[in-house]
């Protein structure tokens, strides 16, 4: 069950990175982000092309975030984390999408 929640988070961060920022930055964010949480154990294993897919889905969405760049700073941030702990310590800190 821990694994399923962890893959709904990562889903819905996805999707927010997806629709918040430009087309490239945030797939290559969001593509890391799915990396890092197969590495660290919260993303179930096998499920990493499913992480992926959502990176791609929402690439055309009509809703963008205000503060995509402090989204896109903070993610980058935790994705420069090397120990797990610090890692999801920090993504819980970044900011949600502001329309």
């Amino acid at each position: 069950m821990r694994h399923l929640g962890s893959l709904l988070a990562v889903l819905f961060a996805a999707a927010v990175l997806a629709a918040g920022c430009a087309p490239s930055q945030s797939q290559d964010v969001c593509n890391k982000t799915c990396d890092m949480q197969l590495t660290c154990g919260t993303l179930p294993p096998g499920n990493e092309g499913v992480c992926k897919a959502a990176c791609g889905s929402d690439q055309n969405a009509l809703t963008t975030c205000s503060n995509d760049t402090a989204i896109v700073d903070c993610q980058n941030t935790c994705l420069a984390k090397t120990d797990c702990t610090a890692y999801q310590t920090c993504i819980t800190a970044c900011p949600a999408c502001m329309h």
